[in-house]
């Protein structure tokens, strides 16, 4: 519950951490290592990703005032313009479908053009921009990750929008490029591990051990970090002050009214 304000949870920190790792290429040797400072990164970020994300959704600290004068008179009034910025803001951004073309004459790479554009529909990457939209806005930073789809499937991919809350990219301290993708998962038995893909390598972590790893079959890296911004700034978080007063004011409207009339009626009683 967003009880404070979010002043009082990030005290001035803005925007979200980046993980960084100096190593150059990562093996079954150095993975712990780095997935180990990654998390802690991760960590760090999920209560601010949690609270934009919650306030987004409504819960805001004005629901929770307490008062202590004629305390049976406390409205609680939010005007979540938190949604309304954010929803603008990836109906923008995302609203129309983005569709592909080739630059070249050649009908062969056409028809591939035509045909891609085609897998994208049938794999709703429209509905999924959108819900990546709505996470960039809304906390600051979003990811994708496309994955191979079933035997059956006629589409060969599946696009997935992971939460940012359980989610993280490490980059390389030297050149900024992506080095490994991590997600905190659960099993079937709730049992925590890390689902991580370098390049060309995957490793599952449990417990601290990799338990599994082995060439990564997908070509790459298949999760890609959308920022909203260079510093990962949330659309909400830079404005909440200023949501936050809207939302007290209008409440403090409220009492007032409430509280004249019924002062008025008293008067009238007299």
């Amino acid at each position: 519950m967003n009880k404070v304000s979010f002043i009082d949870i990030c005290k001035g920190s803005f925007g979200r951490k980046v993980a960084y790792t100096g190593a150059s290429i990562i093996t079954p040797e150095n993975v712990l290592k780095v997935v180990g400072k990654a998390v802690s990164v991760l960590n760090y970020n999920r209560p601010f990703i949690r609270y934009l994300h919650d306030y987004y959704m409504g819960d805001q600290p004005i629901l929770y005032r307490e008062k202590t004068v004629r305390p049976e008179i406390n409205n609680k009034t939010v005007e979540n313009h938190a949604l309304e910025i954010v929803r603008f803001k990836a109906g923008q951004t995302y609203g129309e479908p983005i569709q592909y073309v080739s630059r070249k004459k050649d009908e062969k790479v056409n028809k591939a053009v035509d045909t891609f554009n085609d897998y994208m529909r049938d794999a709703h990457k429209q509905a999924r921009d959108i819900e990546l939209g709505t996470w960039q806005s809304s906390v600051g930073t979003a990811y994708k990750a496309t994955l191979k789809a079933g035997k059956n499937n006629p589409v060969p991919f599946r696009i997935h929008v992971p939460t940012p809350m359980n989610t993280i990219i490490v980059y390389s301290l030297e050149d900024g490029r992506d080095m490994l993708s991590i997600q905190q998962l659960k099993d079937e038995n709730e049992q925590q591990y890390y689902s991580c893909f370098s390049e060309d390598k995957y490793f599952i972590i449990r417990n601290g051990r990799v338990t599994q790893s082995g060439p990564n079959g997908f070509g790459g890296i298949p999760i890609t970090e959308y920022p909203n911004n260079p510093d990962r700034l949330s659309d909400i978080e830079i404005v909440i002050t200023a949501l936050d007063q809207i939302n007290k004011m209008q409440s403090d409207r409220m009492n007032g009214i409430e509280q004249f009339i019924q002062a008025f009626m008293l008067f009238k009683k007299l």
